[in-house]
């Protein structure tokens, strides 16, 4: 790493910059492009477009597997079914077919838009690449997206295709299709026997919407298409934030921020691309991380690298049954991109199936996992980097474990998209699998800073990436001053993360919607434009950076720490500032049983928590089924689930113990402002069909505090403990009760 008298500056490029006004950064319409700011550390990875990286892997990996799903469908209790494959040249091929069909089947023009509605596929990617090489703007659905977020985004991209997983995403688009007037054809990717031939969609004014299989849609194109390669600088594709505050944001990326990212983090993982790389694709391909890892990643280090690369789809209903780790075991991963929940659940079901081992394997175990923790623990940013006694025999041992996640061939573990706990973070250490945390946000194209072998910190967010500039700022455009613990940094040490390089955004798109009239698009056009400014924060020297909206700090080594939102900061009543995920990871750290904390206090006079403890079904998706697992079924023994719980007077001393000790732990409560009062047990557990979580598993706090205000409300009114200095359990669900 660069060595510099500032370590802010020395944790990125320092040159290159552009001197703008904040107003002439970022465009709102995809055919406004911006020159290449190429720094000279980014200057080893040369400008590229999708259409260049996908034919080079085409040319050098051309008949080795670059896609692989199985097919049909198996159902959950079948280990492993018949998997389909797609070469690296039927992968380009089928891609420009499709280019090819959207110009000759759908009047396509240049900066038209494509829907991508479905979970993970072949179809998913070909059609990605396929939208962006007949220079249109492809843009991906959430599968948990409602109708009416739907009609939102097809609105908002003008769109003239939708690509659709089955045929009951057809039915759901038949009931908005009079909302999106441009939309002109769906193509139906996974459920070919349900699309009747000649299928159409009529709207109210007599116009139809065509329904084909993705099979007959590519017969439309030509073999001979050749597609015109676009510019590194115009825009490829669009993301859509996931609407944690909200109604998404439109990002536009082009192709040199996608083909600059995935190039990046490649090069930084110790013999990547020496042999044949793997990857299981199942988080949501709409999100900016599934779209770099799964699709832009691959498809870089085949045309970059010797070894190939190639991806493996998870089944649909991996994550929500619990199977995930069959796909795992089946591809063993050499890299693993998961988001903290995922982690989590991983952690109890692993922790549950150890605590069923017979004893001596038990006590093996816990030896083997904290040789492996000691060996983590040295080989951390400032470790002595000792190997210590008896580490390879108990390498050995948890090899088993790992195996039985499926992760041990992983070359490089990371996470993305919302904080993860240190509990956590050292569980997996103490496997020999350290997990990296990378940062960054879709305006970004997913990463600016993360941790990586060699550059290590549990609870760092990392140093910048090659090419990319992190700073930490203040209100004024300034930097401020390193910390030298991140650990405790003062309020004068911590500042916004913001950052700038050629990873940058083109800017938020305005709407693309045909029927809003010149006085509403105009209105649009502005609202877009203040957007964009919002998110630009423009330095005293005049140097463009993009602004998180997080809190950090930066330490004398360059490494960075993420420390709260700053929307999600509580201020109570007194005007104090308090940040909730250090007091939230602090607890869950000190009662493991625990499954989600969750601190409130907006103007109230004290901080108190909602807490949901680990139970059977809680996958994220769902919000479980009330059965205690992992290390909350050994809390109390003769406890058995959450509604015995939370009348439990061991279970009230356990968490009590807990939020108390965290209390009294002024590394994370500085002072009495950040003491959590009382709290209170859910019966269940935060899901995304509560609408509690974003499609990328990060809360939602305002619909959490929507949710349980009375919840919230009763502990409030509880005046036992307002005036001494103890935690007090408020229970404020009978046993029976549902939410």
């Amino acid at each position: 790493m660069a060595t510099s008298n500032d370590p802010q500056e020395a944790a990125g490029s320092g040159s290159g910059a552009v001197k703008v006004a904040a107003t002439d950064y970022f465009r709102t319409r995809p055919e406004q492009v911006r020159p290449l700011e190429i720094s000279e550390d980014s200057k080893h990875i040369p400008p590229g477009t999708l259409l260049d990286v996908l034919e080079k892997a085409s040319l050098n990996h051309g008949d080795e597997p670059a896609l692989r799903v199985e097919r049909p469908l198996p159902p959950p209790e079948q280990l492993e079914g018949t998997w389909k494959t797609w070469t690296w040249k039927q992968y380009f091929t089928e891609a420009k077919l499709f280019a090819s069909a959207l110009k000759e089947e759908c009047n396509f023009r240049k900066y038209d838009g494509v829907m991508i509605w479905g979970f993970n596929s072949p179809e998913w990617s070909v059609s990605f690449m396929g939208a962006a090489f007949a220079q249109g703007i492809p843009a991906g659905i959430y599968p948990t997206d409602s109708v009416d977020t739907v009609a939102y985004k097809t609105q908002h991209m003008g769109a003239k295709v939708a690509v659709v997983q089955n045929h009951t995403h057809v039915e759901r688009y038949a009931t908005i299709v009079d909302k999106v007037p441009t939309l002109t054809h769906l193509v139906v990717y996974d459920d070919a026997t349900n699309v009747k031939p000649n299928e159409e969609i009529k709207r109210a004014d007599s116009t139809v919407v065509k329904v084909l299989t993705f099979e007959e849609f590519l017969r439309k194109g030509s073999p001979d298409f050749v597609p015109e390669t676009p510019r590194p600088e115009e825009c490829a594709c669009v993301v859509f934030t996931s609407g944690t505050t909200g109604l998404p944001k439109a990002v536009m990326l082009t192709h040199d921020n996608l083909t600059f990212e995935a190039r990046s983090v490649p090069k930084l993982i110790p013999h990547f691309g020496e042999g044949q790389e793997t990857l299981v694709s199942f988080l949501p391909l709409s999100h900016v991380g599934g779209l770099i890892t799964d699709i832009c990643a691959p498809a870089c280090a085949a045309a970059d690298f010797v070894g190939n690369s190639t991806v493996y789809y998870a089944r649909p209903y991996d994550l929500k049954a619990g199977t995930l780790a069959h796909r795992l075991q089946h591809v063993h991963p050499t890299i693993f991109l998961a988001v903290p929940l995922v982690y989590e659940r991983m952690m109890d079901k692993l922790e549950t199936l150890t605590s069923k081992q017979p004893l001596v394997m038990r006590y093996a175990l816990t030896w083997a996992r904290s040789v492996a923790l000691e060996y983590q623990r040295n080989m951390q940013l400032g470790g002595n980097e000792q190997i210590p006694y008896f580490y390879h025999l108990a390498s050995v041992l948890l090899n088993k474990l790992k195996l039985k996640l499926g992760l041990d061939q992983c070359k490089l573990a990371f996470t993305a998209a919302a904080p993860i706990s240190r509990r956590t973070l050292e569980f997996f250490a103490s496997l020999s699998i350290p997990v990296h945390e990378a940062y960054g946000s879709s305006e970004c194209t997913g990463i600016c800073s993360m941790t990586t072998p060699g550059m290590h910190i549990w609870g760092s967010i990392g140093h910048a990436l090659p090419g990319c500039e992190v700073k930490i700022l203040n209100a004024n455009g300034d930097a401020v001053q390193a910390t030298r613990d991140m650990f405790r940094p003062t309020e004068q040490e911590q500042g916004e993360l913001c950052c700038r390089g050629r990873n940058l955004m083109l800017g938020y798109m305005e709407s693309m919607a045909a029927s809003i009239n010149e006085e509403v698009h105009e209105k649009e056009v502005e609202k877009t434009r203040k957007k964009n400014v919002e998110t630009l924060v423009v330095t005293t020297d005049g140097v463009a950076f993009l602004r998180s909206g997080d809190k950090g700090c930066c330490d004398d080594r360059g490494m960075f720490r993420f420390t709260g939102r700053f929307k999600e900061q509580i201020k109570g009543l007194g005007g104090e500032i308090v940040a909730p995920v250090p007091l939230e990871d602090a607890i869950k750290f000190r009662a493991p049983a625990i499954s989600k904390v969750i601190v409130v206090g907006n103007d109230k006079p004290y901080n108190v928590a909602l807490i949901t403890l680990q139970q059977e079904g809680a996958t994220g998706e769902a919000p479980g089924n009330g059965k205690l697992t992992g290390k909350a079924a050994e809390v109390v023994p003769n406890c058995s689930t959450t509604e015995e719980a939370i009348s439990n007077a061991d279970w009230e001393r356990y968490l009590v113990s807990a939020i108390e000790a965290v209390n009294a732990d002024g590394s994370v409560c500085i002072n009495r402002a950040h003491r959590i009062k009382k709290f209170t047990v859910l019966p269940r557990d935060f899901s995304l069909l509560g609408d509690e979580y974003t499609p990328t598993l990060k809360f939602k706090r305002s619909v959490i505090e929507e949710h349980f205000a009375g919840e919230i409300a009763k502990m409030y009114d509880s005046k036992v403990g307002d005036n001494e200095d103890r935690v007090v359990y408020v229970k404020t669900h009978e046993a029976g009760s549902k939410i």
